[in-house]
């Protein structure tokens, strides 16, 4: 069966592989793990920022509940309270550029 790649799974593609051919292979473990988390993460940033915050609408667009959302920003150090909101703002930010 031959199976046709979205665009975004040729993006993840490249990138996988592009991190296979420039890092040492000693150094390369538990790469199944690292990969999903660090997907996750990049799925719920930028869901986030397109969102502006709303949980609501990042729950309906990553198709999960508003719990397990907030369960997966807290392990990703990504749910902010109060205050804290601006911070995240200036972090996140930062971070992309």
């Amino acid at each position: 069966m031959n199976i046709e790649y979205s665009p975004l799974a040729r993006a993840v593609e490249r990138s996988i592989s592009e991190f296979l051919h420039t890092a040492e292979s000693e150094q390369i473990t538990n790469f199944y793990d690292k990969v999903v988390t660090e997907v996750e993460l990049a799925v719920l940033r930028a869901t986030m920022d397109y969102c502006e915050g709303n949980q609501s609408k990042a729950t309906a667009i990553l198709g999960m509940s508003r719990a397990t959302l907030r369960k997966k920003l807290e392990c990703h150090q990504l749910l902010y309270h109060g205050k804290d909101k601006d911070t995240r703002k200036a972090k996140n930010l930062g971070a992309a550029g």
